[in-house]
């Protein structure tokens, strides 16, 4: 809010009356579509009647943007950073004039997923004069320093720390259920099924695609209707399915960490990690899905605990839920950090 208060007083006396179409002063990355999109919700509602203008940029179209693209006046620039990417590097976005760059769930933007084109792009601002840079996570990561010394002067970077930051929430209760492989299919169907009959709406949880493409279709076989959401689908398909779990059209969503980072998913009461997730950030920012501010006071987690190698990690949640300490080694899927833990 203090960042479009300070905008809205620069714009009214004139200060950028001569910017170009399509030169934003503040930009928003993200890792996914339905984060970009919630945001850019949000800030059509903060600004409405402010005289700034919000644009909304996701991936599944960006050749066609990039054909036919449109020319605006925009103020605010909200996108993932693959197609933000593309239409600057191609002309059609010009970032010359951005005061702001903003990093929302920063932890997964600088996985190895983002790691290199995120950098690659934010080269192009001059951070050490008139750009300013700013982290907004659940989890802050271990290696900011080392992917921005070319960057920015990361002493530079101050530090805005919640005191339940790395914490596992109080007031959800967590559940730890031991079980074979086999066994989980029937367990899930079991707790979705008591659930639903309570109109209780329920996120399930995978590791990959293909166990999130299968849960729906288990559910969906014995009478729960589900959808699914996983980062491998087609966006012309992935589209609009998140806004049916919100809407109330439908109570349980199977998906995977594609949308366990920042979505306000305040209908959510019960959080069902089919597959336990391999880091410790994944299982705060999928816990995060529930609890929120605004939701009700009743939600729960499930965890299935399948593997042996799951063993160490589970026993670290399990403290911190009960002792309410900060858990340790919070990163996210950064392969480098995890090779050279290996290496070591």
């Amino acid at each position: 809010m203090p960042i479009i208060q300070q905008l809205i007083k620069e714009k009214a006396h004139g200060q950028y009356a001569e910017r170009q179409f399509n030169t934003p002063l503040v930009l928003i990355l993200t890792p996914g579509r339905e984060l970009a999109e919630q945001i850019g919700k949000f800030a059509e509602d903060l600004t409405d009647g402010l005289n700034m203008n919000v644009k909304i940029v996701t991936g599944g179209n960006t050749k066609q943007k990039m054909l036919n693209p449109s020319f605006e006046d925009i103020d605010i620039l909200i996108g993932t950073i693959g197609a933000i990417s593309k239409l600057t590097t191609t002309g059609i976005y010009r970032m010359t004039e951005v005061k702001h760059v903003v990093l929302d769930e920063a932890d997964t933007m600088l996985d190895d997923s983002f790691n290199e084109k995120l950098c690659y792009f934010l080269r192009r601002f001059p951070f050490h004069s008139s750009t300013q840079l700013i982290l907004a996570s659940a989890t802050m990561p271990t290696n900011t320093d080392e992917a921005f010394r070319d960057i920015i002067d990361t002493d530079t970077l101050e530090n805005i720390v919640s005191d339940d930051l790395h914490k596992i929430l109080p007031y959800v209760t967590q559940k730890f259920l031991r079980m074979s492989k086999a066994d989980r299919p029937e367990n899930l169907l079991r707790i979705v099924k008591t659930e639903t009959d309570k109109k209780r709406p329920v996120i399930v949880f995978s590791n990959k695609s293909a166990t999130s493409d299968y849960v729906s279709i288990f559910l969906n076989d014995n009478g729960v209707s589900c959808l699914n959401i996983n980062g491998d689908m087609l966006m012309k398909i992935r589209q609009g399915r998140f806004e049916k779990f919100q809407s109330g059209e439908v109570n349980v969503l199977s998906t995977t960490d594609c949308i366990g980072r920042g979505l306000n998913t305040v209908r959510a009461r019960h959080i069902i990690n089919f597959d336990f997730p391999l880091h410790v950030a994944d299982y705060i920012h999928r816990c995060g899905r529930i609890g929120r501010l605004g939701s009700n006071n009743s939600c729960y987690v499930t965890n299935f605990v399948s593997s042996l190698h799951e063993i160490d990690l589970v026993r670290q949640i399990e403290m911190s839920a009960r002792t309410n300490y900060l858990l340790e080694n919070v990163n996210a899927n950064i392969t480098n950090i995890i090779t050279t833990k290996i290496e070591k």
